[in-house]
């Protein structure tokens, strides 16, 4: 990724506040190459530019094993309204992108398909919403087909403030790594977003954390895995806004 142009330092005040976690040298780092990133210990986190606190309270309650945590900063100033909120439920949108598969070394398919249902019916796909007004909160659900992990369902929550949005996604359902191998109990994967806008760009946070039921000594590779989900998740977003 390419640097960002702005003139923007590490002292910048805008940054410095909503980055109080990390050093300079890693705030030099984020606008140098776009990116930084890091193994999560016990769900603690670093890098959030905003909802921290209610990030580190759920992942509290699934007291995770492994986890990873990606911060982006973005050339645009993003708006927190309607028309984002519409971008990050644009489900239907996450079918077909790819992600870097470590194991196989290559680009592969991450959503075979993807598309929102009712918390009632999960069979029948609907619209992506369209929201008018941006609200305080929203919940919609979700099913997905996982190269990996096969059919899934998912809650998405998304909390709005005047300076930040966040989505959260959590498993409905236990997960199965080839339809075979047991991965993670139901509510045991949460996958946030984050996104602030500040003056010169937008920060966009992704953290994913789990207690899987057994990692049989992959654990890096989950850990890889995590990571490249997260970079394909920021590249669906800003795929959206080109």
């Amino acid at each position: 990724m390419a640097p960002i142009p702005q003139l923007l330092t590490a002292q910048s005040p805008e940054l410095s506040e909503l980055l109080p976690r990390l050093s300079t040298e890693q705030v030099e780092l984020l606008l140098q190459t776009g990116e930084i990133s890091r193994t999560m210990r016990n769900g603690q986190v670093e890098f959030a530019p905003a909802f921290a606190d209610s990030i580190l309270q759920d992942n509290a309650t699934i007291d995770p094993t492994i986890g990873v945590e990606v911060l982006f900063v973005l050339r645009e100033t993003h708006e927190i309204d309607a028309a984002l909120l519409t971008q990050l439920q644009a489900i239907s949108t996450m079918e077909g992108i790819e992600y870097y598969s470590a194991s196989r070394e290559r680009m592969r398919t991450l959503f075979v398909e993807s598309w929102v249902v009712d918390e009632a019916n999960r069979r029948e796909a609907l619209p992506d919403p369209s929201a008018s007004t941006l609200s305080d909160a929203d919940t919609i659900f979700i099913r997905q087909r996982d190269s990996s992990f096969g059919v899934n369902y998912s809650r998405l929550d998304y909390s709005v403030r005047e300076e930040a949005v966040r989505l959260r996604m959590t498993n409905l359902d236990s997960m199965s790594y080839r339809g075979i191998i047991p991965a993670v109990s139901a509510g045991r994967l949460q996958l946030n977003i984050v996104l602030v806008p500040f003056d010169g760009g937008t920060l966009f946070y992704g953290a994913s954390a789990a207690r899987p039921i057994s990692l049989l000594g992959m654990d890096e590779r989950v850990q890889r895995s995590f990571y490249h989900r997260l970079v394909a998740l920021h590249s669906w977003f800003v795929g959206q806004t080109e």
